[in-house]
């Protein structure tokens, strides 16, 4: 499949994931490495990506850094700035604890450490940040441990609905 503009529905699964952990500085070799594997398995396919999906397991970022990029440059994939990448995590988070597929605290750990110590704790992240704590967006009070997950869930559910859906945009990020 080499198609000109790759968007989220042809994409295999993983790669904003990869965007982030490379923009904070906690990527490594082997990361890249199983994003390509996972690309060639969705017929996606270009001769960098084919280069690095061979690369030795547990070898350095530096070394196949240059492959990823040129993969995405193959591949027509735009990354757009940091903070438009990180809220495109933060909402493909939400979107996985609204569906229920990932346990919520493990969610709520990724929101913290991925999206909300980067951006240095916005205010219009503040509740998801309180939530990681175990209290109310509001900051007032904690949130019942066995209402926990359910209201994770609903303010996940909120916070989808004033994001809105950008994966028609076309791209993949």
């Amino acid at each position: 499949m080499n198609e000109s503009r790759l968007n989220q529905e042809n994409m295999p699964v993983g790669l904003l994931e990869v965007l982030v952990r490379r923009s904070n500085g906690c990527i490594i070799g082997d990361d890249y490495v199983a994003w390509a594997l996972r690309a060639l398995e969705a017929n996606i396919e270009s001769s960098s990506l084919i280069t690095l999906a061979g690369l030795p397991a547990r070898i350095g970022r530096a070394d196949t850094e240059i492959y990823f990029e040129s993969a995405l440059e193959e591949l027509a994939i735009h990354i757009p700035e940091q903070k438009t990448l990180l809220l495109k995590y933060l909402t493909q988070v939400a979107q996985e604890i609204s569906a229920g597929s990932i346990d919520v605290k493990s969610a709520l750990d990724k929101i913290h450490k991925q999206v909300i110590n980067p951006l240095n704790h916005p205010e219009e992240l503040r509740g998801w940040c309180y939530l990681w704590e175990g209290n109310h967006p509001d900051g007032f009070g904690e949130v019942s441990e066995l209402d926990f997950d359910s209201y994770v869930r609903g303010y996940a559910q909120r916070f989808l609905q004033t994001v809105g859906d950008n994966s028609e945009s076309g791209e993949i990020v």
